[in-house]
């Protein structure tokens, strides 16, 4: 993806968020949410892991606590020979000083989630290490409930198709929350008392009107592409989204892409959106969910839902780094929306920087082809686009960024490299 000096320039005068103290979020998810998230897959594989495997896992979390070297680390001397993407990390390690507290944060995440693949097999095997933790949320009656919730709206004959649209697309922002990678985030949404419903209030940045209208004066023609984040009760809304455009013929196909391989515990990747699918359709599911599960199971043969994997979502690039023949699937010509959804993508689109909360969304993200939408629940730091008197108010609370309770569904509209407005 082509960018300009301008736009370069302004980006490097924004910190690049590391894993120090003084970025204590991510430098306490290193201390203690990121181990404990390791523990919880060790006991969640125990039956098929040979105790070297799980004393290895096990070590990852004394490496991170006791803040290892990241190039020196003990573990790979044990792990032997890394694929290619294993390569590509240790390039990016070697000759640094990088410890696990003292690295780029999206980069020591990565880091992270390679070597617990590494550790499993999972390059040998094909055996997923996080599935049983994204199975989990399955076999929990909440993600059904808020699925069912979500196609009694998506079935109600009363409602109009832009007061459909509007409720669909706020349950596929909150449904962010259920990310398995923030257990304590995660865990409000679980129970008989878990709810889709949100107060206005909780949403600090809200460009809901526009992608309305966007959509509703757009080509229906074009595609609608979705780049996913989490299993669960959020690709549930993913699903459900998905089935809306093509039941209302809002777009010619709808494009989910997923990580080609595993990472942060519950990202998807193509067998989970056919896994999810599949459990739609059991004999034992409600009828309105069988029924969407063999709608979507008709889409994927039709090819008017598809997966469309690719490494770049598991690698240590950010958006504005997107190789061509990525760029090329988000051509404005056949493309009408992309939805990127969750937090790590929106991290990614800002660069993993601390830019000013207050500056606009277009001027921190000028260069990706098509419109956008960004749907996230708040779990790390970057943030754009509030209005000033929003800041103010939401400051009181100093965890405001990073606790899940706001929700930022932006979007931009860029032509090419030209913007117009929403």
């Amino acid at each position: 993806m082509n960018i300009s000096s301008e736009y370069w320039s302004l980006l490097q005068q924004y910190e690049l968020i590391w894993t120090t103290r003084k970025c204590a979020f991510a430098h306490d998810s290193f201390r203690s949410r990121l181990p404990e998230l390791v523990r919880r897959v060790i006991e969640r594989n125990r039956t098929h892991l040979s105790p070297k495997q799980c004393q290895l896992l096990a070590q990852i979390t004394t490496e991170m606590q006791q803040d290892y070297p990241l190039s020196n680390s003990l573990l790979l001397t044990q792990c032997g020979d890394l694929n290619s993407h294993g390569t590509y990390l240790s390039k990016l390690i070697e000759n640094e000083e990088y410890t696990w507290l003292n690295a780029p944060w999206f980069l020591a995440e990565l880091y992270l989630f390679y070597l617990i693949l590494v550790v499993t097999g999972y390059f040998d095997t094909g055996v997923d290490p996080f599935h049983p933790l994204k199975y989990d949320e399955l076999q929990d009656t909440t993600a059904w409930m808020l699925l069912d919730t979500a196609l009694l709206v998506s079935d109600h004959v009363e409602l109009g198709t832009s007061e459909k649209l509007c409720t669909l697309l706020r349950f596929d922002l909150w449904g962010n929350k259920a990310d398995g990678c923030y257990k304590q985030v995660q865990d409000t949404m679980k129970g008989e008392n878990a709810t889709l419903a949100m107060d206005d209030e909780l949403i600090i940045v809200n460009d809901t009107d526009c992608v309305l209208q966007h959509l509703q004066h757009g080509d229906s023609s074009k595609e609608i592409h979705f780049i996913n984040d989490n299993c669960g009760t959020e690709l549930f809304m993913d699903l459900v989204l998905a089935d809306f455009f093509l039941s209302n013929i809002a777009c010619s196909a709808v494009v989910f892409h997923t990580k080609l391989n595993p990472m942060y515990i519950s990202d998807a990747i193509p067998d989970d959106v056919l896994e999810h699918i599949r459990e739609m359709q059991k004999s034992d599911r409600k009828e309105n969910i069988q029924r969407l599960g063999h709608r979507l199971s008709q889409y994927l043969n039709k090819g008017l839902l598809r997966l469309r994997p690719d490494i770049f979502w598991n690698q240590y690039r950010f958006y504005y780094e997107m190789p061509t023949d990525l760029v090329q699937e988000f051509s404005p010509s056949k493309v009408n929306l992309v939805l990127i959804k969750g937090d790590l993508n929106y991290r990614r689109l800002l660069g993993d920087r601390m830019w000013p909360a207050t500056i606009s969304m277009r001027a921190a993200v000028p260069y990706f082809p098509v419109s956008f939408a960004a749907l996230r629940t708040l779990k790390s730091d970057p943030i754009v686009g509030i209005d000033p008197k929003v800041l103010s108010s939401v400051t009181s609370d100093v965890d405001w960024r990073v606790n899940g309770g706001n929700v930022a569904p932006e979007s931009d509209y860029i032509k090419h490299t030209l913007i117009f407005l929403m």
